[in-house]
């Protein structure tokens, strides 16, 4: 396989934390079968220590998305994930 897969989904709406969580597991999974995930959720530690705008995360996310083989959606509402 060996594809670069972006995983997006929700991350501020609703409880942040389990978002992340349930972003990780999910890219843990693709790891597994041998992809290579790329999980934009792990910003939000970045986030909490040097804060960027929306606008900077979202140039940031469009531009490693291009590079992607793949998008994996995770349900749940999210206006960047749906963009």
């Amino acid at each position: 396989m060996n594809r670069k897969i972006y995983v997006s989904g929700p991350l501020t709406e609703g409880d942040r934390l389990l978002n992340v969580r349930n972003a990780i597991l999910a890219a843990n999974i693709l790891l597994e079968a041998g992809d290579f995930p790329f999980c934009p959720h792990l910003t939000i530690m970045w986030d909490l220590i040097v804060p960027q705008s929306y606008d900077t995360w979202m140039r940031w996310d469009l531009t490693w998305l291009e590079s992607c083989d793949a998008l994996l959606r995770l349900p749940g509402p999210s206006k960047g994930a749906d963009i």
